[in-house]
This record gives C-alpha cells, structure tokens and sequence, in this order.
C-alpha cells in the first residue's frame, strides 16, 4: 500500500519513521517506569528487610514489611505499588499531588504495555511524553530522597554534609538519564517533533566517590568498624570477655529489639531504627543479647540513666538525637545499652585494666547472683516448727547465702573487684585502710544522723537535696587510703557517672579500681608479692 493511499487514521502505523518513534517512545515509558517501580517497592523492601536476604541475595519480604503496607489497604486490595506510594506520601517524601501523578504515571504504563497496538495504530493513543518527563522526574527525586533521609543519616562520612555539596548523582539517576538524552537527540532529527524531554545525554557519570553512588562504583569497606580506636577497644574486650560471653560488632538494632506491628513511631525514628547499628553487643553463647555498648569515639560522651550526655560538639548536627534516641528504645523493652567513650576504655595500669571491665564484671556478678546462693536443707528443716524465732533464723540464713553468694560471685566474675582482693590479701600487716566518696559537682552537707531524725522540714528537704545532688553528679570518685609501716599510701580514681542502664552503680566500680590500684601500690611499698602469706 502506498503512501497516499493510507487512510489517515492508519498513517502513525504505516510512516516507518513515525512507527519506529513510537516504538522507541513506548519501550522508553516502560523502561523508566520499571526503574521508577524499582525505587518505590524494591527500595522499601530493602529497607525494611535490614539483612535478610533469600538464596539469590533479594531482600525478603519481612513480616514488617507486609504490616507497614497493611496500614495502607494492601490485604484488601493487593495493590503493592499504591500502598507503597501510600506510605511515601504517609512519610511526606511525595505531597498528595504526586502521589495522584504517580498512580497516573503506573495507569499510563498498563496501557502502553497492554494496548501496543492501539498505541501503534490509533491516531488519537499517544504515549504521554509529559508522563514520561515526570517519572524520570520522581527517580531523581526519590533516589535524592532516600540518600538524604537514610544513607546520609548512618553513614559517618557524610554527616555535616548536604546534597548539594556531595553533587550527588545514583546510578539510576545517571542511566536514565543517559538513556533519555539519547532518545532526545534521535528525536531532534524526527519529521515528527515531540515536546522537550528536558534532558542531555549522560557520556559519563560525575566525579563522585563510592559514598556518592547508590549502586556504581560500590566497594567492599576494608573493615566493619567505623574508626581505629573503635576496633582496639572491640579487641580488648573480647580478649577479656571471649571465654564468658560472645562478642559481636555493628550489630542491627532491629536485631536486638522487635518493633510490634501496633508501635506508632514518627517516620523519622522509624526510618533510623531499622538502619542504626549498635557498635558492641554481648551474647550468651546461644546468641541471646544480654546487653548493648556504644562507643562515642567523636563526640566523647556518656550515657547516664538513660540520656546521653556530649563532651564535645561535633559535625554531625542529629547526634545527640541519635544516641538518645537509641537508648530511648533500649529502654522501653528494658534492654541494657549504655554509651562509654575513651575515658572509660583506657587502661590504668599495665593490666590493661580500665573503667568498662569494672562495669562488665559488675553486671554479670549481679547476672549470676543466683548461680552461688546456697542453703542447707538439713539446717533450713531444724527451724521448722520453732515459731517466732524459727522465721528469725530462716531469715537470718537466707541473709548470710545472699551475702556469701554476692562475695563469690564478684569475686568469680568482677576482674577489679578479684584483683582487688588478691592485692589486699598479699599486703603484709593488718592491711588497714579508709575509703572517702568523691562526687563532682560536690555533694551538699550530709545532715547528721540524730538531727535528721528529729527534724522538721528543713532537715528533710536537706536531705532531698543531697540526694538530687548525687543522682545529677557528672563524675563520682573514689580515694583509698592505705597504712602502711612506711607511711600512708592514697589512691584515687575517678569514672564519669555511667553504668546505670546496666544496673551497675559507678560508686562500686571506682571503689573497686581505686583499691585495686592503692593495695597494688601499698604491697609494692612493703616489697611483698601476690600470693605471699600474712
């Protein structure tokens, strides 16, 4: 048939030119809006899948997952796309209007893929370049938008910095892009001009580096920890700690504590939940996690009673929200977490000795408590039946195991606290010694025992204050004076108030390092040597 005998609303299909635009139109709309599905499904499975991966290395569908679309009507309609884009415009990544326009973006593609040949044929069908503008559009913007609000947020390298300055560019953004500017120059020298695609052809990617890429240029990290003092204090512990417990590093948070499906989190600490890691974490040898440590290389601050407290400031503006944040959650399930920095991981003496030990013993001599409490049955049955004095002495022999097991227990499990004992039991003499309680900011004046208790209010309110005083004090210390036949020897350590998520109290950590430290300087004094009789 030639030319100027086709019917007019067959021309689109029978111009060669004209059909091979077409063609190439079509199979571009596809081609993008697959890259644009991608981002919006794939990417949140991803996110929510944080390590769990099939035998092909895809993330899975986790059950959180299918409970975050849930929420967006995807068991009623089974519409995946539509609910993930739901919780995009929950997440205000997309405003009500382009969440419209991506529905519209998936309703064009169905059409393109399953009427080709009426898109070929019909005069009047034509594939929407104005469409295909805006998904390649939504890539760049999603992709930006997940770089920004989850990889810059847990990436250490690109904290204080901004979009703008990294000249962020995604693998998806570069080949799309590249793609379409090819498209639009065949379509410059086209008989058939089509609107603007707005795009240049892409002949080589930005100089960015591997941070900046989301899938080019990607690189195995030369080591799972994100500093190297972070790494030396991971190795210390575990060299101290290998035979009673498992050590882990950069562990998932989300593999210490469960979100429930009922768990209404604002996005932002939803997002941050499942892409933080804590830095140590120790488990029994079956894998349960008993308790979670955080080290604060840069902004070298502690963690007391649950809140996190900077010693310095530092680039990363959301730090401090971050640290809290985590233990905000540790604490709502009750799970131990604390954060340390340098001071209490530097050792004190050639032992290598240091504040974190003492808090590590302290919480497994509590753990194991129960382990080393024994009674004598036959004791225990001779009370029966005595009445008032029968219940006395039960009482009193229940006392005595606690306390006998507490002592082993420290002993056993407390490496200051052992070294400690095995110092003062190697001085010569009586081994006499005082201990004074050190606390900065400074304690109020303790009110005298008899004037507090026949007191009025002033005495009480004293008394409230002081104890407002302790729980506030940055620093408690500890100073150990020692007799000698050569003199007095005085010790005194100081530890920042940290150990509470643990259930361990600072006084009897820097007790425990300031005895340790002042019986070791006392016996080396009097020139005797461990294990030497009294």
């Amino acid at each position: 048939m030639s030319q100027s005998k086709v019917p007019p609303e067959y021309e689109k299909f029978f111009d060669p030119k004209r059909l091979r635009q077409n063609l190439l139109l079509g199979a571009l709309y596809l081609a993008t809006f697959e890259m644009l599905r991608t981002i919006i499904i794939n990417d949140l499975i991803s996110f929510f899948a944080f390590g769990d991966h099939d035998q092909d290395g895809k993330p899975l569908r986790t059950e959180r997952y299918r409970a975050e679309l849930a929420k967006h009507d995807f068991k009623q309609h089974r519409d995946e796309y539509k609910a993930a884009c739901l919780w995009l415009k929950d997440i205000e990544a997309v405003d009500d209007e382009e969440y419209a326009r991506l529905l519209e973006i998936r309703a064009h593609r169905n059409q393109i893929a399953h009427e080709l040949p009426a898109v070929l044929l019909d005069a009047k069908l034509e594939v929407n370049v104005e469409l295909l503008v805006k998904a390649r559009n939504f890539i760049h913007k999603l992709d930006r938008w997940w770089f920004e609000n989850v990889e810059m947020d847990i990436n250490p390298d690109l904290q204080g910095k901004t979009l703008d300055e990294l000249d962020f560019v995604s693998g998806r953004m570069a080949v799309i892009d590249h793609v379409i500017g090819i498209a639009s120059r065949i379509f410059s020298h086209s008989p058939y001009p089509l609107p603007s695609l707005g795009v240049r052809p892409a002949w080589y990617c930005p100089p960015s580096s591997a941070v900046q890429m989301r899938s080019d240029q990607v690189k195995v990290r030369a080591t799972v920890f994100d500093s190297k003092a972070e790494e030396k204090v991971f190795r210390s512990l575990q060299s101290r700690w290998s035979s009673e417990l498992v050590l882990y590093p950069s562990l998932p948070l989300a593999k210490l504590i469960c979100l429930e499906e009922d768990d209404r989190l604002p996005v932002s600490e939803q997002r941050f939940f499942y892409q933080t890691n804590v830095d140590y974490t120790f488990c029994t040898p079956g894998g349960r996690p008993l308790f979670s440590v955080e080290f604060d290389g840069l902004g070298g601050g502690f963690s007391k009673v649950g809140v996190y407290i900077p010693h310095r400031t530092t680039q990363d503006r959301n730090r401090t929200w971050k640290l809290d944040t985590k233990l905000r959650f540790a604490a709502a399930v009750h799970y131990p977490l604390m954060v340390v920095s340098f001071e209490e991981a530097r050792s004190f003496d050639d032992e290598s000795m240091n504040i974190l030990d003492g808090i590590i013993g302290q919480f497994l001599a509590k753990r194991k408590l129960d382990d080393y409490i024994e009674i004598d049955s036959e004791v225990w049955d001779e009370y029966e039946g005595l009445g008032e004095y029968g219940e006395w002495a039960r009482d009193e022999l229940i006392q005595d195991a606690v306390l006998g097991a507490e002592v082993q227990s420290k002993l056993e499990n407390d490496p200051l606290a052992r070294r400690a004992a095995q110092e003062h039991a190697a001085l010569p003499g009586n081994g006499g010694y005082r201990t004074e309680w050190l606390y900065d900011p400074p304690l109020p004046d303790a009110v005298p025992l008899h004037e507090l208790l026949g007191s009025a209010d002033p005495y009480i309110a004293s008394l409230k204050a002081r104890i407002a005083a302790w729980q506030q004090a940055i620093r408690v210390g500890c100073r150990v004076t020692v007799n000698t036949a050569s003199g007095s020897v005085v010790q005194t350590v100081w530890a920042r108030n940290v150990g509470h998520e643990l259930g361990v109290s600072p006084e009897v950590v820097v007790e425990n390092a300031a005895k340790y430290l002042a019986f070791k300087r006392a016996r080396a004094v009097a020139g005797s040597r461990v294990g030497d009789a009294k």
